[in-house]
């Protein structure tokens, strides 16, 4: 079968913001769009699905482009499907950290880059990274921010951080410490909550915020409250910039990552940004961002971070007009879809 014109393929969790993102920008650019995964809205992961998938797109037109975001099992998924024209594949930081401690992910992950045409990164550092861990697969690898959202850029309307605090119950003497990223492992995040309990201990008014990226709302504002800390489902993306609005500093450590969206938007918003001490991370601060990179051992300094007066609560102001200069979305992904294209941006 010929392919659509200007027709696109996106291969990824049907839940992921990723997906919606890419979604999102391609139709706006005028991109007939479907996505395909192994998941939907409603259910996790189910390998059932694959084969099905697998028949189902080999009766589909050809799009003009496939865009795989994974290194992983949509990764496979997106190898296995029906070639288009040209094959993009986008991989995600924690998978690529996993492909390089095993041999069979590693060797997955071979087979997914040698069906690519392009490899598009988010960070130089993560090029390098794919450059060493495959040096015998020869693709082209690009490397572009998703940039910031408009809606990250504009200033928030006067009251939105009083707002939230009374939504989640709380006052403007507290001090708001936001662990957006998830629960996970891969984000550190017991290393968080040990270091904010220390942290607490000193400064009573510290309040941590996190986020459980796997809970759906269930129309609770709040899943779990404890004295210090509380938890909330998976948040809308305006609801995750009004949260910046709110936060008196935002953590990010997780143990490997590209640029990430999240992280890039919470530098914009001009909350104080507080990163574990990563090549990803060192390079945001080398391209004129003002973050706090956190050193090992990761509890001892993000509790010192955390109770060093100067960091928590005191706005970056030069952060957001940084954002809008180096990571503004529409010039971004309008270079994203000319390197899809085969196009020089």
């Amino acid at each position: 079968m010929a392919s659509d014109a200007k027709s696109v393929r996106i291969v990824g969790p049907q839940a992921s913001a990723h997906t919606a993102l890419w979604v999102g920008e391609f139709r706006r650019r005028g991109w007939d769009v479907r996505t395909v995964g192994l998941s939907t809205a409603a259910s996790a992961v189910s390998h059932r699905r694959l084969i099905p998938l697998v028949i189902a797109e080999g009766l589909r037109k050809r799009p003009t482009i496939s865009i795989v975001h994974s290194l992983g099992t949509h990764g496979l998924l997106g190898a296995l499907l029906r070639r288009a024209p040209r094959t993009i594949v986008v991989p995600w930081g924690s998978e690529v950290a996993a492909a390089t401690r095993s041999t069979i992910r590693h060797r997955a992950a071979s087979l997914i880059l040698r069906r690519a045409d392009l490899v598009l990164t988010t960070s130089r550092a993560m090029a390098t990274t794919i450059a060493r861990s495959w040096p015998d697969v020869d693709v082209t690898t690009e490397v572009r921010s998703w940039g910031v959202a408009e809606t990250a850029l504009t200033e928030p309307a006067e009251g939105v951080g009083t707002a939230i605090r009374a939504r989640l119950g709380l006052s403007d003497h507290h001090l708001i410490v936001l662990a957006p990223r998830g629960l996970g492992a891969v984000y550190r995040h017991e290393e968080i909550r040990r270091a904010f309990t220390a942290a607490h201990a000193r400064r009573r008014h510290l309040r941590l915020v996190e986020i459980d990226t796997t809970a759906e709302s269930c129309n609770r504002i709040v899943l779990h409250r404890t004295d210090a800390t509380l938890t909330l489902p998976r948040q809308s993306h305006d609801d995750l910039i009004d949260l910046f609005a709110a936060a008196d500093a935002v953590v990010s450590v997780p143990r490997a990552d590209q640029r990430s969206t999240t992280v890039v938007e919470a530098i914009a918003s001009g909350a104080p940004v507080l990163l574990g001490d990563l090549p990803v991370y060192r390079e945001l601060a080398a391209d004129g961002a003002s973050v706090t990179l956190l050193a090992e051992p990761l509890v001892e300094s993000l509790t010192a971070a955390l109770t060093t007066p100067g960091i928590v609560g005191v706005p970056v102001d030069t952060n957001r007009e940084w954002a809008r200069v180096v990571e503004g979305r529409r010039s971004l992904f309008d270079q994203i879809e000319r390197l899809c294209m085969g196009v020089s941006p």
